[in-house]
This record gives C-alpha cells, structure tokens and sequence, in this order.
C-alpha cells in the first residue's frame, strides 16, 4: 500500500530548479502563512452605524490576498396603517483573489481601500406603486485598488408596507428581481452570491397570526435567518418586531393599528481580509 512517504518522491529528471516556484505559484494558498484582517463596526446594533473604511497595505512578503466582502442589510419599511410588510432583504456576498506573481499587488506598498457598509439610510425608497411606504436599501460594502475593478456588493433591498393587506397574504424569500423587490448584487468578483429578499405570512383571519421573516444572505459568513414576534401583539417599531443579524440580515417591519412606527435597520456590512506570506 502506498504512502506519504511515496507520493512525495519526485525523479531527478523531473525535479524543480531550486528557487524557481514560489508560493504564489503554487495550486492553493496552503503553503504560505495565513493571517487575517476584518472590517467592520462594532456599533452594527444600532441605526447610526456608519460603517468602517480604512487604507490597508499589503504587508510586505505577502503572495496572495484574498477579500470577502458583505453587505449591510435593508431596513424594514415604516408602517402608517393596520398591515404589515415583508422585512427588508439581505446584503449580497463576494469574494476576490489576488496574487503578486501575476502583477496584481507590490508586496510592502499596494494599499487599498477597504469600506464595510453601516446600517443607516444608503439611498432613497426603491419602491412606491401601490404600496404606502418602503424602507431603504442597504449600504454597499467594497474594496477599490489595483488587480479591482469595481469589486463591491450591494445592500439589501428595502421591506415594504402594505395597508391593509388580504387574507392569506404572504411572499417567499427569493435571490432574483422580484415584482416588489430588487435583490442585491456582487460585482467585478471571482465569487458572489446575490442578496435575499425578506418574507412574511399572514393567515385566515387576516390579523390573527402574522408573522416576518429575515432570510439568510447565502454566505459563508452569514448567521442565517430567523422569524419575528407575531404582528398581532401589538403596535411596535419594526426592530422589535425581530433583530436585523449581523452582518447583512434585513431589518424588520412593524404592524400598527394607525400610528406611525419606524422599520428596524438591517444588520451592517463586513470585510474580511485574509493574506497569506
């Protein structure tokens, strides 16, 4: 039977010059040291999450660098009327590799900027035919510098709100272009995976159970989805409807019986960077 020690001969006349391959040049990134960097602001609990950026260089022996950005979430919609709405979608997911021996980065001087999106307002409602109110799409999560052309990933689509909805009203979390929704894209990547919009159900009797959904973005780094408190315990703002998850998840949409209620943010944006040397 065979062994390590077999498999890792190599005959003379096949034998490598020394010096001649480097790590870079080897299938994988295994044979380097690996180091990770990540990106991102503690504060991801709240509605006046910015987001972090910062410059980072590529330290110096470095042979591969590889960023995986997400994401921050959409907010749910406000609610001005009794019914209730979907929660807002999740951020989209990318991942890039680099590599110094094809001439993407210099070791100890490539610097890049590095920008993980926040949990506050990113732009205006995307959605306003037939429905009363939308909340807002998610901040954009990117990395720009050389061997990158627009390499970034959008925000979560944003949670609407429907007065009045019917029995059995209900949507399904979905990673397309919807009628209602827009999902949220990766870009300029090796690897993405698009956002996912919210969900809700609502059954026979219209408002005696009722519940939103926050689906999972579909990345490595995401903490999955989970459902929110039933719409039919009161009049409450959409985060205590349920918890935007971080990093990426989509923020809630309130029920209300005629009194304003503001959606629940989304979870913010991350950037992980790993380098190996």
């Amino acid at each position: 039977m065979a062994n390590y020690q077999t498999y890792k001969k190599i005959n003379g006349t096949e034998a490598i010059l020394q010096n001649s391959v480097g790590p870079g040049q080897v299938t994988g990134v295994s044979t380097g040291v690996a180091h990770q960097c990540i990106v991102w602001n503690n504060n991801h609990w709240s509605n006046n999450n910015g987001g972090c950026c910062l410059y980072w260089t590529v330290p110096s022996l470095t042979t591969t660098v590889r960023f995986e950005i997400t994401a921050g979430g959409g907010s749910g919609s406000p609610g001005i009327c009794c019914g209730n709405g979907p929660v807002g979608g999740s951020g989209a997911y990318a991942v890039r590799t680099l590599h110094s021996y094809k001439g993407d980065f210099t070791a100890g001087s490539t610097a890049y900027t590095v920008c993980s999106g926040g949990t506050n307002r990113c732009s205006c409602c995307g959605f306003n035919g037939g429905f009363n109110c939308c909340g807002f799409r998610g901040c954009t999560s990117y990395v720009s510098g050389s061997g990158l052309s627009n390499f970034c990933v959008e925000g979560g689509s944003w949670g609407w709100h429907q007065c009045s909805g019917g029995c059995y009203s209900c949507t399904i979390p979905r990673q397309c272009q919807t009628c209602i929704n827009q999902c949220s894209k990766p870009y300029g990547c090796d690897f993405g995976i698009p956002g996912v919009s919210g969900a809700r159900h609502n059954v026979q009797y219209c408002r005696t159970d009722a519940y939103g959904y926050s689906a999972a973005n579909g990345a490595p780094l995401s903490s999955g989805g989970h459902m929110g408190n039933d719409n039919c315990t009161g009049a409450h703002h959409g985060c205590c409807k349920g918890h935007g998850l971080f990093p990426g998840g989509g923020g809630f949409s309130p029920f209300t019986t005629g009194s304003c209620c503001w959606g629940g943010w989304g979870g913010s944006g991350l950037v992980v960077i790993n380098y190996w040397q």
